[in-house]
């Protein structure tokens, strides 16, 4: 009975171990156009919502 607990346990946890590591492959960056696209759609939102004077001289501390 104890043969058979420890298999299980250790197959358990080689079965974690996969996956946590199948898991943290698939995490991606970002591409740099994808960047650019961000950028550039912030910046076109600020100047939609702010006076183009404005962006400087007042922004507060």
């Amino acid at each position: 009975m104890n043969k058979l607990r420890s298999t299980f346990l250790t197959f358990c946890a080689a079965l974690v171990a996969t996956a946590s590591i199948a898991t943290l492959n698939m995490a991606n960056a970002a591409t740099a156009e994808d960047l650019d696209r961000d950028s550039r759609q912030a910046l076109q939102t600020l100047y939609k919502t702010e006076p183009v004077g404005c962006i400087g001289p007042c922004l507060r501390a």
